[in-house]
């Protein structure tokens, strides 16, 4: 928040908008959605200012990722599935893969674990043709079989996006439990 008081908005629009948007997600991955929310919500002209497609798509990953911490499930899978679906037509695999790991759980807390176990299953074969490392491959299987056996998933999700996030490229063995 001090950082934002220090930006020129009149000149700097691109560095004000990724503030309030990482602002935003801090908020929501915090625990503290409705102030992420506020934020967004502030941060919506400066949005409309860059109309770019991928902006626009951050834009709705927060506003799911908000809906989710806000126990909107049907809102925040609807969200995600479009997410899936742009991100997938324009190749944006790591993209793809966070956002499958987040709809997951969405679907897991709504009670549809089957659901999940298949949009996991599905995503795999998806996954195997990019050529991903064996490392990340392996990691994906470990969090379908967990979504498929329904066992304790705990802080899965979590790990598992932070994992695709630092090892995209370099491959490093997942360790499902701390």
């Amino acid at each position: 928040r001090k950082a934002l008081s220090l930006i020129n908005g009149k000149g700097e629009l691109l560095l004000e908008l990724c503030a309030h948007h990482d602002l935003a997600l801090f908020l929501t991955e915090n625990d503290q959605p409705k102030a992420a929310l506020v934020v967004l919500e502030h941060a919506r002209p400066l949005y409309g200012q860059f109309r770019d497609d991928l902006t626009q798509l951050r834009m709705h990953w927060v506003e799911a990722k908000i809906a989710h911490r806000l126990g909107d499930l049907t809102e925040a899978e609807n969200i995600f599935v479009q997410l899936w679906e742009e991100f997938r037509a324009r190749n944006l695999n790591q993209e793809v893969v966070l956002v499958t790991i987040e709809l997951a759980q969405v679907l897991t807390r709504k009670g549809e674990t089957e659901r999940a176990a298949q949009l996991a299953a599905e995503s795999y074969s998806i996954m195997r043709d990019w050529g991903l490392h064996k490392d990340a491959l392996a990691a994906w299987i470990v969090f379908q079989d967990a979504l498929s056996h329904r066992q304790a998933i705990g802080d899965l999700f979590q790990r598992l996006g932070e994992y695709y996030r630092r090892h995209w490229f370099t491959p490093a063995k997942f360790e499902p439990k701390p």
